[in-house]
């Protein structure tokens, strides 16, 4: 989000928590979506025999936590979520999008947090996350001070359209957020 503190974006996506530092002042946020966390692991990982994964299972299986230095809001959410569930990490790698993290799983063959959706190569599979659910929490992120017609309209069209869609609504499954974004849900539902 830094290119968005300077002015430069007219909107960003993203988790508003976990960034060394709070939002500036100018700054307003939305909550849109929230995104079921799966495990990715090699397709002839012992967790691949499941169809979901408690994630209490995943203290037997050290993770690897991928993240950018640039994401340290997804860093913030995996080292919550690693200890909220008493899990360990058995490696922490850095690089740059999904084809790194995918890379690194396949290499070192330790799971690590996904989208149970993603789609991989054949080597790797996801599995959902149960009980609880993890969610990672996504928002709009806007500067108010430079705020323009357009943009606004287009915080309407995503504001209803993720009403209407219920992206912000969680699963009926017991679920876990970290607090911070467990208390935006709470204050904005």
């Amino acid at each position: 989000m830094p290119r968005h503190v300077t002015g430069d974006l007219d909107i960003a996506f993203g988790r508003p928590f976990g960034l060394g530092r709070p939002l500036g002042a100018a700054l307003a946020t939305m909550p849109v979506g929230l995104d079921p966390i799966g495990v990715i692991i090699p397709a002839d990982h012992p967790l691949a025999d499941r169809d979901q994964v408690p994630l209490a299972s995943l203290a037997d299986h050290p993770l690897l936590i991928h993240a950018a230095d640039e994401s340290a809001e997804w860093h913030d959410w995996a080292d919550q979520a690693v200890a909220a569930f008493g899990l360990k990490v058995a490696t922490r790698v850095r690089g740059h999008g999904r084809t790194s993290a995918l890379a690194a799983v396949q290499a070192l063959r330790h799971p690590a947090f996904g989208r149970a959706s993603a789609h991989l190569p054949d080597s790797l599979t996801a599995r959902p996350l149960s009980d609880p659910v993890p969610l990672y929490p996504w928002h709009a992120v806007w500067n108010t001070t430079t705020a323009q017609p357009a943009l606004n309209r287009a915080l309407e069209l995503i504001h209803t359209y993720a009403r209407t869609h219920h992206w912000h609504r969680p699963p009926s499954a017991n679920w876990w957020l970290p607090k911070p974004d467990r208390d935006t849900l709470r204050a904005t539902n």
